[in-house]
């Protein structure tokens, strides 16, 4: 099947769903929906939603710091001093702490010896300690505006202990970061971290695979709830925003809903025309992408697909037969 016919007249990708922090509670999304006149504003169907995420178990610190000593073991057989991450993911999945990317150099190095150490702008301090988790470590060196954070990031290195003269860089490590090390670490080599952080992050516990299928659960469940609820002429902002509450309302925290309608599926782009829903009789199943728990991303090939047979078929909302 091609990827153009199966996707046919409309389609919703409701990628990236987190589980909630707290299983049964109102989550920040929740909240925003309820201030702009409640979740049941958008269907009154929504609010008869409850949440799958009862009994759930997040990822604990012993298990997290299992990931750091098979991280270390993996830096010694690469032969790599430490390696460098941002604020992003693969951060979370080690330390249990996200902060995202901005033009201001923030991060963790963690070494192949010793305790992992924080980099962050001044004036970010007292909020990187609260974030923080000192489980992993509870270090976290400054750079002032006129001070290079590259330095630091190669000082920490220096620190902890040189073998090898290679410092790794996670794959989502911005050039102008990976540069300015290169160029404060005067006589070492600035390798690709992959090798290490792949080799830990392919390799799924029980407890990841569990968390995982719950938000497989909760997205299917959302995707079921939506599919019979689209009318014609919605619009692909009014169909995402019932997929992100119904996703709410049944326990996960969505990253983003996207709907795709006619001409701007065709193009396989977002348009700038918000159109609307044609006939629904003629419309897919809804698509969805990776999901993601805890901030753990999953990129599953043809996702798509498989939850084309999972999904329950509809009346009104089928499968293109071309």
């Amino acid at each position: 099947m091609k990827r153009r016919d199966f996707l046919g007249t409309a389609a919703l990708g409701g990628g990236a769903v987190a589980l909630a922090g707290v299983a049964g509670c109102a989550t920040e999304g929740d909240k925003k929906d309820i201030a702009a006149g409640g979740a049941s504003g958008l269907h009154p169907a929504i609010a008869a939603l409850k949440p799958m995420t009862d009994g759930i178990q997040k990822i604990s610190v012993d298990e997290r710091k299992a990931r750091i000593a098979k991280a270390q073991k993996l830096m010694a057989e690469q032969k790599i001093d430490a390696i460098f991450m941002e604020g992003t993911t693969t951060m979370s999945y080690y330390v249990d702490m996200r902060w995202g990317q901005s033009e201001r150099t923030f991060g963790v190095v963690i070494p192949a010896k010793g305790d992992v150490c924080y980099v962050s702008p001044k004036f970010e301090e007292d909020r990187a300690m609260e974030l923080l988790k000192k489980d992993y470590g509870a270090e976290v060196r400054c750079w002032e505006e006129h001070e290079s954070p590259y330095a630091i990031i190669a000082g920490i290195v220096k620190d902890r202990g040189v073998q090898h003269r290679r410092i790794g860089m996670e794959e989502r490590v911005r050039f102008f970061i990976a540069d300015g090390v290169r160029k404060a670490a005067t006589g070492f080599e600035i390798v690709d971290a992959t090798p290490v952080t792949a080799g830990c992050r392919i390799y799924k516990t029980a407890a990841e695979i569990a968390l995982m299928q719950t938000a497989t659960d909760v997205t299917l469940a959302a995707y079921r709830w939506l599919a019979p609820r689209v009318e014609a002429g919605m619009t692909c902002a009014e169909i995402g925003a019932l997929m992100n509450a119904a996703t709410r309302k049944l326990g996960g925290d969505p990253e983003f809903a996207l709907a795709l309608i006619g001409q701007i599926l065709a193009a396989q782009v977002g348009g700038h025309d918000d159109q609307g829903v044609a006939e629904v009789d003629g419309a897919a199943l809804p698509v969805c992408q990776a999901a993601v728990v805890q901030h753990l991303q999953q990129h599953v090939e043809d996702v798509g697909v498989g939850l084309l047979h999972l999904v329950e078929q509809h009346d009104l909302i089928g499968a293109p037969a071309h």
